[in-house]
């Protein structure tokens, strides 16, 4: 095939399993994405945003995402490193994903999420907003770099409008 007929290529978490999905957009074709499972797996999907004298994608940061896994019945621990930030999406319907996605499978269930950033100051968030802030891909968790607060200790009031400030 003449490569010259594609124009852009989309890097992004379709599917919510964590791991980046590459689709090649194609001129005077329209694409569409066809793996629709009957039982969708769980997944949590979180974005960072640097303040203060961190960067403002957090690159450099660290996350460690605490599950239990029903099926195994132990804990497991997810880790994740921010090494780079995706710029949205391109003219020629070509993308890239700006979160950081877990997949959690179909028995996995979010214990606790810590963050450090940068600067080595840690954001710990627990459970009951995590659970709130899974399988959102419209909301996910946003987490501020400002924040010192222990959200394990002293879980805050989750917002009921979607116009919420960011935690």
């Amino acid at each position: 095939k003449n490569p010259s007929n594609f124009l852009d290529i989309a890097a992004v978490d379709y599917n919510n399993d964590g791991f980046k999905d590459i689709v090649i957009t194609k001129k005077n074709a329209l694409y569409h994405l066809t793996s629709t499972p009957k039982y969708r797996p769980k997944y949590l999907a979180v974005v960072l945003r640097g303040k203060g004298h961190v960067n403002r994608y957090g690159i450099g940061a660290s996350i460690r995402l605490k599950v239990y896994n029903k099926e195994r019945k132990k804990f497991v621990y997810y880790l994740k490193s921010v090494t780079s930030y995706s710029h949205g999406t391109t003219s020629h319907g070509g993308a890239v994903d700006h979160r950081i996605v877990f997949g959690l499978g179909y028995s996995s269930v979010p214990m606790s999420l810590s963050v450090v950033w940068p600067n080595n100051v840690e954001t710990n968030i627990g459970r009951k907003l995590l659970f709130s802030k899974m399988n959102s891909m419209v909301e996910p968790l946003i987490l501020n770099s400002a924040l010192k607060f222990n959200y394990l200790q002293h879980p805050p009031k989750l917002p009921t409008s979607s116009t919420a400030p960011t935690i």
